[in-house]
């Protein structure tokens, strides 16, 4: 029966196919998008069209044949289930279409030949290409449908990334800047579409062009609020065009539980004039899994976030929710700034179960020079992890946290690390 609840609570909006490795596999997990805290499911109106589908590798197929038994095309279909304080329960459903690249694979050049040996080059391990159909409804009435590709060219040099979704989720707004007023009731509804090219320069290193159209839409905002009454950019909804730049690296040898390496991300952009402010944009992230005492581990991660001049209050970096600082209500703070640093302590896997115990700090301001220390949140608690499959590393995750701004335990059922 446990193994049965496992395999339900595969996470909202993770790109995940339930089939193990193959026997002495070791393909490496495709790189991971950790430009907006898209490390793990985040699931208010905001954040539920910004976090992007890590795209996964199961298997090695460098070195397939025709004759291989492991097919170059699969589909898999499983269910959706999870848990945040913000939307309750949620229910849904995927399609995950899983591909090989298209093309030869790249080659990495070998020493040369020793006396009696062929010398020339070796095929590396090739990521997959993936497509994820997604839809969900929650106990609060939210709902989001989600289409997300990523694909491989060129030798797998050039990774094409692409996210479309549509969500509608009746949320809360508690104001702008560190010291949050009572929430306001509306419904967030949100249409977005995001494309990005990334080229790889350098080993684990990609650089590239990324586009972001999004629409946001205000409804039934409570009466009298800041919302109602139009004084807050985007009350009365929003266009945001915004091309950016992205720097990506990671060295994590897998995208799901990694035992070690870091990443790092960096996103620049500005809006264009079509757009309903004008405004820039800085987003950087730096994610480090440090091993000890053999299958012990701490994850770290810092995040920087700023806005240059006026946005819509929808696009102003916030802390909060089941990502980044775990046990605050996500959007609670938000401003023009946030930086905010966490850390996790995650045990070794007795049979398939672990621990794991968080905590972290962030503040928001309305500009840089005003991030002081003085309005600082923390949160933190613990979980238990649950290892659904050894093979590549997912995970699935019972926490419970506090927080004082909040007074009361936060529970969060999800799959995949929170960063």
């Amino acid at each position: 029966m446990l193994a049965l609840w496992a395999v339900l609570l595969i996470g909202p909006g993770l790109s995940l196919s339930w089939a193990a490795p193959p026997e002495g596999s070791e393909g490496r997990v495709s790189e991971s998008n950790t430009g907006e805290r898209h490390t793990v499911e985040s699931l208010t109106a905001e954040s539920l069209t910004r976090r992007q589908v890590q795209p996964v590798q199961l298997e090695n197929n460098s070195d397939r044949d025709d004759d291989d038994d492991d097919p170059a095309f699969r589909a898999v279909f499983y269910p959706q289930i999870g848990y945040t304080p913000e939307l309750g329960w949620l229910f849904g459903a995927a399609a995950l279409i899983v591909y090989d690249p298209v093309g030869p694979p790249p080659e990495s050049p070998v020493p040369p030949a020793g006396p009696g040996e062929t010398g020339g080059v070796e095929a590396r391990a090739r990521p997959d290409n993936t497509l994820l159909l997604s839809a969900f409804y929650t106990t609060t009435t939210a709902y989001r449908f989600g289409v997300e590709s990523n694909q491989y060219l060129l030798r797998d040099r050039l990774l094409l990334e692409n996210d479309f979704t549509f969500t509608e989720v009746p949320t809360d707004f508690f104001g702008i800047g560190s010291d949050a007023e009572d929430a306001e009731q509306y419904v967030e509804r949100r249409l977005s579409g995001e494309l990005g090219a990334l080229f790889q320069f350098l080993p684990r290193f990609r650089v590239g062009p990324r586009f972001r159209a999004t629409r946001h839409w205000v409804e039934d905002p409570d009466e009298g609020g800041l919302l109602d009454s139009g004084t807050v950019s985007g009350s009365d909804g929003a266009t945001v065009l915004l091309p950016m730049v992205e720097f990506r690296y990671d060295s994590r040898p897998t995208t799901f539980d990694p035992r070690s390496g870091a990443a790092f991300s960096l996103r620049l952009g500005h809006t264009l004039p079509d757009s309903a402010e004008r405004y820039g944009s800085v987003a950087a992230e730096y994610v480090q899994i440090t091993p000890f005492f053999g299958d012990h581990r701490i994850a770290t991660q810092y995040v920087f976030e700023h806005v240059l001049d006026t946005a819509p209050f929808q696009e102003l970096p916030r802390l909060g929710g089941p990502s980044l600082l775990r046990g605050l209500t996500e959007g609670r703070y938000r401003d023009r700034t946030l930086v905010a640093a966490q850390a996790e302590y995650r045990s070794p896997y007795l049979w398939r179960f672990g621990l794991e115990v968080f905590g972290g700090v962030g503040q928001v301001a309305s500009e840089i020079d005003g991030l002081d220390g003085q309005d600082l949140v923390a949160a933190g608690g613990a979980g238990l992890r649950f290892q659904l499959d050894p093979g590549s590393g997912f995970v699935l995750r019972l926490n419970v946290a506090y927080s004082e701004p909040e007074g009361a335990p936060q529970f969060y059922v999800g799959a995949g690390d929170a960063f």
